[in-house]
């Protein structure tokens, strides 16, 4: 089965983001799909990361979804896992 990698950024601490975020992954879980989420930290929210995924702080916001996917990718090609 593939492993789905997800980006995750809530600068501004949105509730309503947090909770999609959290019905999407659920429904990942319920259909025994593996992901892997990395989320750039945010001093206004919270993490919503879990073991196995991926917690980076700082950086610039540009290109910010395309470069926490390709970090993602990488480390899940690296645990030599072939199918994303």
């Amino acid at each position: 089965m593939p492993t789905v990698i997800c980006a995750y950024f809530n600068p501004f601490g949105s509730a309503a983001r947090e909770r999609a975020f959290f019905e999407f992954r659920g429904a990942l879980d319920r259909s025994g799909i593996k992901s892997v989420c990395v989320e750039q930290a945010s001093w206004r929210a919270l993490s919503v990361v879990r073991a196995g995924d991926i917690h980076l702080s700082g950086g610039d916001v540009m290109w910010q979804k395309e470069c926490l996917l390709q970090i993602g990718i990488d480390a899940v090609l690296d645990r030599g896992e072939t199918r994303i």
